[in-house]
């Protein structure tokens, strides 16, 4: 079931679909689900949902590989049961370094499409459609093949360093640290929201009007 979760997440993104599940709020629920922690997945696909709380990935416009890279690390995160919040903010850390080498592997399958593009062009020229066809869909398994090798190439890496994170956590006292921080990362979705909320004075205007409504019903709530 995680391997079919990886492939369906990784086709979300451009090749089928884009129904949302690449999405890292969906995406890390699914595969904690499926680890048998949904609850986990959830909280960490909630705090990766934040540095792209403004970005929708519709047409061209597409998450790179911390799709699968945010699913692959809530999968494991479920899978040992790991709820502490110091760990859970190295995972947090973990996916933009992780994400950079996904990107790597994502050019060479985008790489080998196109090669398989070129034949299927060719056979359209040629009026050969039924080659063109079958060459246009090597596409789709050979993304499915993409999103398995980065999910289970994270899941196995976090399985293997897992052990020896905690043995520096401890030796160096980073504990305190980076729990604040994961309470602290809220922050960035608002800092995110602000950036690209907030660029002329009747933002501001509209700001203050929600907060005031907002205000507003919360009172007449609590005075009911």
């Amino acid at each position: 079931m995680l391997t079919g979760a990886f492939a369906l997440i990784e086709s979300d993104r451009y090749a089928f679909g884009q129904f949302g599940i690449c999405q890292p709020l969906i995406a890390c629920t699914l595969t904690g689900w499926i680890m048998g922690d949904w609850a986990t997945g959830l909280l960490l696909g909630a705090a990766f949902q934040l540095l792209w709380i403004t970005f929708i990935p519709v047409g061209a416009s597409m998450y790179t590989n911390e799709s699968v890279v945010t699913a692959a690390i809530a999968a494991f995160a479920a899978s040992v049961g790991e709820v502490r919040p110091e760990v859970l903010m190295i995972l947090f850390l973990l996916c933009i370094p992780v994400t950079v080498v996904a990107m790597k592997m994502d050019y060479l399958a985008r790489s080998a499409n196109g090669v398989f593009a070129n034949y299927a062009k060719q056979g359209i020229l040629s009026a050969h459609y039924s080659m063109a066809q079958r060459f246009h869909l090597v596409g789709i398994p050979l993304n499915w093949l993409n999103g398995i090798l980065i999910g289970w190439t994270v899941l196995i890496g976090l399985s293997l360093i897992h052990d020896m994170a905690g043995h520096l956590l401890l030796k160096h006292g980073l504990e305190s640290g980076l729990a604040l921080q994961w309470k602290l990362l809220p922050l960035i979705g608002i800092l995110f929201l602000a950036h690209d909320s907030f660029r002329d004075y009747r933002s501001y205007i509209y700001f203050l009007a929600g907060c005031l409504i907002g205000g507003g019903i919360i009172a007449l709530g609590l005075m009911a």
